[in-house]
Order: C-alpha cells, then structure tokens, then sequence
C-alpha cells in the first residue's frame, strides 16, 4: 500500500472554491434530478432529446444519483478538510476519469464523438456542462 504523505502546501483558494463549494452543491442539483426527474435528466442532461426515458430503467438512475452523492460528499467533507496536495490530486483524478466516462456516455447517446462535439448543435446546457467541467479548467 502506498504511504500517504502530507504536506502543508495551501490549496489555491481557486480550487477550493471550485471543488468544496461550487462542484458539490451543482452535483446535489444532479442528484435531485437523478432521484427525482429521471426523465429530464435523459432528455436534456445526456441526449439532447435523442433518447427517451423508459420507467423500467430509473434503477439506474437512482444509482448514478447515488454516485454523485458520494461525489458531492468527497468534496465537502474530504476535500474540505483536508490540506494534502497529494490527497486532492488522487481524488480530482478519480472525478476527472468520471467526468470522461460521463462524456463518453453524452457522445453514445447522440450517436458518436462527431454528434456530440458538434458545436452547431449544442444547446445552452451543453456548452454550460463543457465549461464547468474541470476537464476544461
């Protein structure tokens, strides 16, 4: 196992900003609509209204909610309480491969890479959820 070392560098209040107050309470909203509003979370969150939410599914739904509470979670309360550089970047990789895999999912679900990188066609939404991204910070 590796050593946890700790160090007394100061965490940019940019970044803790960013991932103990901004990133947990927009991840809360998801999770709301996760549990709450599946079918708004398909129709304008992952498919730009390509894809049509079936009820049988909102076990699924319900679990990515529950993921992002754990997110949500991790950036309140681990991140913030913490001040070991090493630490954050472990747990901010983990979420930038979850954010990749969240884009991986957006690209599928408009039919591939080119759909969904297409700019013309990005509603507000999109180009919002891009720019919050911290793949783009």
């Amino acid at each position: 196992m590796p050593q946890l070392t700790t160090t007394t560098n100061k965490i940019p209040i940019f970044y803790r900003l960013t991932f103990t107050i901004i990133e947990p309470l927009t991840t809360l909203y998801g999770v709301i609509i996760a549990l709450f509003f599946p079918d708004l979370l398909m129709r304008d969150y992952f498919s730009r209204g390509l894809v049509t939410y079936a009820p049988e599914t909102k076990t699924l739904y319900t679990q990515i909610g529950g993921m992002w509470a754990y997110f949500a979670w991790n950036g309140y309360f681990v991140l913030g309480g913490v001040h070991d550089r090493g630490l954050w970047r472990r747990l901010l990789s983990g979420m930038l491969v979850g954010d990749f895999i969240y884009y991986f999912a957006a690209a599928e679900a408009v039919g591939g890479w080119a759909a969904f990188l297409d700019v013309s066609a990005m509603s507000s939404l999109d180009v919002l959820q891009l720019q919050s991204s911290p793949i783009c910070l």
